[in-house]
């Protein structure tokens, strides 16, 4: 009879090596991981809670959450304004947000700040009317 121990015998040399091949293989796979960037952050806020810029060089501020300090983050030429997904020039964006504060739905109504992480300039603006 014939115990698992004693029919065990040790590695051999050349599976040690193989362990360690693969262990080395692990760290420099895992030396290779990418680091992926955020190019762009986004808030979303209510309507009732955002100034929108008054032209195409301004900034749009709100508060980014119940009693935080407003933040105001500068809009230029190369940003883009949409109403859901159509994109629009900013008098319309500016037109539609007023029209929907007007039928008190301001708070009804999403407003979605993207903008460069780097620079912390919007990208696009998009207002979108949560009740359709």
């Amino acid at each position: 009879m014939c115990s698992d121990r004693a029919a065990r015998r040790p590695p051999t040399a050349g599976a040690r090596l193989l362990a360690a091949a693969i262990a080395l293989g692990a760290c420099v796979a895992a030396d290779a991981t990418r680091v992926i960037e955020q190019p762009e952050g986004a808030y979303e806020t209510a309507l009732a809670e955002v100034t929108l810029p008054a032209g195409p060089v301004g900034r749009v501020s709100f508060p980014p959450c119940a009693g935080c300090t407003p933040v105001s983050l500068p809009v230029s030429p190369q940003t883009t304004y949409f109403i859901e997904r159509s994109q629009v020039p900013l008098e319309a964006l500016a037109r539609a947000a007023a029209d929907a504060a007007a039928a008190g739905r301001a708070d009804e109504t999403a407003v979605y700040i993207f903008y460069d992480v780097e620079t912390r300039r919007v990208n696009r603006l998009v207002l979108d009317r949560l009740d359709d």
